[in-house]
């Protein structure tokens, strides 16, 4: 029996929008009791998540994203606001959210595609892309007047280049990535 990997694709962030997440992570100042923080190295904008896959795959996944996503250009993606799931009301993950571009719902499009035509069964949620800034721990309440969700943040926009295919180690200290394979976007 072959070996099962942690596996998500994903667009890496660049240091610089790393650096500024970090840094709200820290002025939104909630206690570490009700918040873990994604590490800084950590951040990143999940286009679809795979689970446990056999790692004889990863040549396959590689493969199928990289066929299907040769007609897909880099592009520029904007951050911009926060938010949370479910709700602001009963928040579970804390993010921020990037400006729609059609290049990146196209891009969502073509590794669904590609990881179904492999046997993976459809993503049972919308595409919402964001990118995870927080996970709420269970019965803390945070500051009911979501000013914190309210500010205007001006995040470095940045070019998505590649998508990166990465392996999710889970610790007691929190989860380690690792990039697997990677396919580049043309023009990039």
């Amino acid at each position: 029996m072959q070996e099962k990997w942690r596996l998500f694709w994903a667009v890496p962030l660049p240091a610089p929008l790393r650096r500024q997440l970090a840094e709200l992570q820290k002025e939104l100042g909630f206690s570490p009791r009700s918040v873990k923080w994604v590490e800084e190295e950590n951040l990143h904008l999940t286009v679809r998540f795979l689970g446990d896959t056999e790692a004889g795959q990863v040549d396959s996944l590689r493969e199928a994203v990289s066929a299907r996503l040769a007609g897909i250009k880099a592009f520029l993606l904007e951050a911009e606001k926060l938010g949370a799931f479910p709700s602001l009301a009963r928040p579970r993950v804390i993010w921020v959210g990037v400006k729609a571009h059609p290049s990146l719902f196209l891009l969502h499009q073509a590794v669904e595609e590609a990881v179904r035509g492999l046997g993976f069964t459809p993503a049972t949620k919308p595409f919402s892309p964001h990118i995870t800034l927080g996970r709420v721990r269970e019965r803390v309440a945070l500051p009911g007047d979501h000013r914190w969700a309210q500010k205007n943040y001006a995040f470095t926009p940045f070019l998505v280049e590649e998508l990166v295919l990465y392996r999710s180690f889970l610790t007691p200290r929190g989860p380690v990535y690792s990039r697997v394979a990677a396919v580049r976007l043309s023009g990039a």
